[in-house]
């Protein structure tokens, strides 16, 4: 899995095939793709004395995403309770 993802957000390279994904082939990961994605590998560099939403919202600051989908996307995968809570206490 993570060879495969690390190959769709275009940090490693294709051996063969073709990369689809937003209804485009995507022959490299252009910059209104990479707006669009978001990949966080095994080491995920988090500010444990930060809360999920401040962590996701300074990344999303330093990428140039949007800070209003952070608060949506954790209620949306079921992280609701945990927005606000320092990330060092998660399992």
């Amino acid at each position: 899995k993570t060879t495969f993802l690390s190959i769709v957000v275009g940090l490693s390279p294709m051996d063969e095939g073709e990369r689809w994904y937003f209804g485009k082939r995507r022959d490299d990961v252009d910059v209104e793709a990479r707006g669009r994605l978001a990949y966080v590998g095994h080491a995920a560099s988090l500010y444990p004395g930060l809360s999920a939403r401040e962590n996701l919202e300074l990344f999303a600051d330093l990428r140039g995403g949007a800070r209003e989908r952070v608060s949506p996307s954790l209620a949306r995968l079921g992280l609701a309770d945990a927005i606000d809570r320092p990330v060092a206490s998660f399992s």
